[in-house]
């Protein structure tokens, strides 16, 4: 259940949510082109949606934060991973259900990630094709939601501190050397993003530091230059 108690909005600022429209087009391209993408936000029980590569997919997060029931819904409520493969056999969540058959797509995915206190955010995903849920797409679009969430983490963190929209292109930068630390860890290590970005993590964990300073230390000790 959503915590209804009454307090001010998530507001973003309109410089944070041009780099997340940004960002969701850049997952959508790389996700494939039978891919759209979108990024819902809810913070107090309230849902609205942050970004989108594509119309369709902004028409069915509506309808959706309209009934409150749909895939980004019931991912933020546990901070899961929701995968539906065939929208065609899918009984839950009716009226959004309908909406995306509507649109077009034959399957759905959301994967939350949780943000601060009371918000939680999900990168939602649409797709033309039936089920094009197999491992690779999976581990890649988690990875795109993990990131997802440093950002407006990390954006939130900033902006506590200073206040304004002075807290963006920190959190970007801060973003980019993660970034860059997934990719030397990948090299190094043979492995995937998901799992260089669960080394860093778990570093930071162990270290009590932040994954900021854990990516900064990756760097150094590779000695690679800022891009």
């Amino acid at each position: 259940m959503h915590d209804e108690t009454t307090t001010e909005p998530l507001e973003l600022g309109e410089t944070l949510e041009t780099a997340l429209e940004d960002f969701v087009l850049h997952a959508a391209y790389h996700l494939g082109s039978d891919i759209e993408c979108s990024i819902s936000v809810r913070h107090a029980g309230q849902s609205r949606r942050a970004a989108s590569s594509g119309p369709r997919a902004a028409r069915c997060d509506e309808v959706e934060y309209a009934d409150d029931s749909g895939p980004c819904v019931a991912a933020m409520d546990t901070l899961s991973i929701e995968l539906i493969p065939d929208l065609a056999v899918e009984d839950r969540w009716p009226a959004w259900r309908q909406a995306a058959q509507t649109e077009g797509f034959r399957s759905a995915a959301a994967f939350a990630v949780h943000v601060g206190p009371r918000a939680d955010a999900a990168l939602n995903l649409y797709s033309d094709s039936l089920d094009p849920w197999d491992r690779d797409r999976i581990v890649r679009a988690d990875v795109y939601a993990q990131q997802l969430g440093l950002v407006l983490t990390l954006a939130l963190q900033v902006e506590r501190l200073q206040g304004g929209d002075s807290h963006v292109p920190a959190a970007l930068e801060a973003q980019a050397e993660i970034d860059r630390a997934v990719g030397a860890a990948m090299a190094v290590h043979d492995c995937t993003a998901a799992e260089a970005l669960a080394m860093l993590q778990a570093e930071s964990t162990q270290e009590h530091l932040p994954l900021t300073e854990v990516a900064r230390r990756v760097l150094r000790e590779l000695w690679l230059p800022p891009g």
